[in-house]
């Protein structure tokens, strides 16, 4: 996950966990601002919120943190046949959009309370037999891209 910060001094911060394990420094830029990748920790439980900390020794911030383990589930079949989709793990009321070669224009809609969605479109007509990669996301979070496989 990537994560901001404004107004800080030039000092080094730190990005910590919510049980004050260091996750990683990140020195502010002369505006006071910084951006860093931060890996969550491995025993993080999906679909838990945890408490990250960011302090540079004199001034502290905190921010909440969902963990999500999206995916993506495509079922094809005949190259005029439906071409379903499916989707679990994501964050609750979010768009989603699903990108693939078969698609002119990306396909979106809004991921349920429960975490999923699903969805099913025509490939164009003139659509070749073959394997078209599709792939989901919400913004930058990204399930495993998939092969749909028309007959």
């Amino acid at each position: 996950m990537n994560v901001t910060g404004h107004g800080w001094s030039t000092a080094l911060v730190t990005i910590s966990w919510e049980d004050g394990r260091p996750l990683v420094q990140v020195t502010a830029d002369a505006s006071g601002d910084f951006a860093v990748a931060v890996t969550v920790p491995i025993d993080a439980n999906v679909g838990a919120t945890y408490r990250i900390t960011a302090s540079d020794g004199r001034q502290t911030a905190s921010g909440q943190v969902a963990v999500y383990a999206p995916t993506l589930a495509v079922t094809c079949g005949a190259v005029s046949g439906p071409v379903s989709f499916a989707g679990s793990g994501w964050p609750p009321s979010a768009r989603y959009a699903i990108r693939s070669s078969l698609l002119a224009t990306p396909l979106s809609g809004t991921v349920g309370a429960d975490g999923t969605f699903a969805a099913s479109f025509t490939p164009p007509s003139g659509v070749l037999p073959g394997d078209y990669q599709m792939s989901a996301n919400v913004g930058s979070l990204f399930a495993e891209p998939q092969t749909c496989t028309l007959r």
